[in-house]
């Protein structure tokens, strides 16, 4: 397996052939901000490692060559063939990931989210599945999900104090959610933490 670090925060795995669908599924994981970003900027990426200044048709084909391949129902986003949205709609879009990414440990729902956007809950529902290919909710959630793996291993917090902080106050809600992300549960992702 090789290992690409494009931000402190997200690594993206190139999956070789015996590698096992869970790295797919981590994969997926760490490539929902990346396609987020992929899809709002129009820019070159400032990357690290062997992919230092990538233009984005380039990083681009390393997405596609990784993920197109896999399963969509696995991937639980669904292509798009919808027309691009006018730059109005994009930065909303970019807007409400921003503001999503500052909020993540407070309650967070659709409503309260197109709120703070100043739009209806159905455009913004409309927008955002059409610029990302993923709606609002689960996006949250892959957000939420994302940041309780960097804080499991990056502190010393509680499994319950990490569900709780991201709006989960039933534990076993949370490890599900986190299981069917990452294919591990959050005491398993710890386990293998004090193993190393």
């Amino acid at each position: 397996m090789l290992n690409y670090t494009v931000s402190k925060k997200m690594t993206v795995f190139i999956i070789e052939e015996e590698s096992s669908f869970i790295l797919a599924q981590q994969l997926l994981a760490e490539c929902l901000q990346a396609s987020a970003i992929i899809h709002l900027h129009s820019h070159t990426f400032r990357l690290t490692g062997p992919l230092e200044r990538a233009s984005i048709e380039q990083f681009m084909q390393v997405y596609q060559k990784i993920l197109l391949p896999l399963p969509q129902q696995h991937l639980n986003v669904s292509s798009c063939n919808a027309p691009p949205l006018s730059r109005k709609h994009k930065v909303l879009v970019e807007k409400t990931c921003l503001y999503i990414q500052q909020h993540l440990e407070q309650p967070l729902t659709l409503s309260s989210i197109s709120k703070a956007m100043n739009t209806n809950r159905n455009s913004l529902a409309k927008a955002f599945k059409k610029e990302l290919n993923i709606g609002v909710s689960a996006w949250l959630r892959a957000q939420r999900m994302q940041k309780a793996r960097q804080l499991l291993v990056d502190t010393t917090l509680s499994i319950q104090e990490i569900s709780a902080r991201l709006g989960y106050p039933l534990q076993a809600n949370f490890s599900t959610s986190f299981k069917s992300l990452f294919n591990q549960t959050p005491k398993q992702i710890r386990q293998d933490l004090n193993d190393v």
